[in-house]
């Protein structure tokens, strides 16, 4: 600590420290504890996780982060037995502020919140089950996305989408 305060280590520090940052940061929580609720049959891991996503959405920039934390918890809830739209209701009830964002999952289509489309699938590895993220659907959407674009457009494009595919394991 005192080096860091020699150093203006400290200042730099509390600069990275930022709204993103700690919503990422309960956004990961909140997919964690989706994974243990499963493992543990435990709802209360659910209901906390569910809070530090509605929580993390009052920080965040980008709102497509936060809307893809729920689809874990929202599949949770299916697999622990609950009524996943009352789960949200409810921590709807606990955080106002987040109400809108919960309540607006809770109104998507049930295509709009399965977990392939939102970009995970289930999996287990040697501590038991678990989400994991799968780019194989992003992968399609750009393909479509990519496909209805101009030629020109495309062509100017190809190189940043060689890069996608290959940052994402596709090459």
């Amino acid at each position: 600590m005192g080096k860091a305060r020699r150093g203006g280590g400290l200042e730099q520090l509390l600069d990275l420290i930022r709204p993103e940052v700690e919503a990422e940061t309960l956004r990961a929580f909140g997919f964690r504890m989706a994974a243990l609720a499963v493992r543990r049959t435990d709802p209360d891991l659910l209901r906390l996780g569910l809070l530090a996503v509605a929580l993390a959405s009052l920080r965040s920039m980008d709102r497509r982060d936060d809307l893809g934390a729920l689809a874990p918890l929202w599949r949770t809830a299916s697999l622990l037995r609950l009524d996943p739209s009352h789960e949200f209701t409810a921590a709807a009830a606990e955080l106002p502020a987040a109400a809108e964002f919960l309540l607006g999952w809770v109104d998507r289509t049930p295509d709009l919140q399965d977990l392939v489309e939102m970009g995970f699938r289930e999996s287990a590895d040697e501590d038991g089950f678990r989400y994991v993220r799968d780019a194989t659907v992003r992968r399609r959407i750009l393909e479509e996305d990519y496909a209805r674009r101009p030629r020109i457009i495309r062509l100017l494009s190809a190189r940043q989408r060689r890069r996608w595919l290959r940052e994402n394991g596709f090459d």
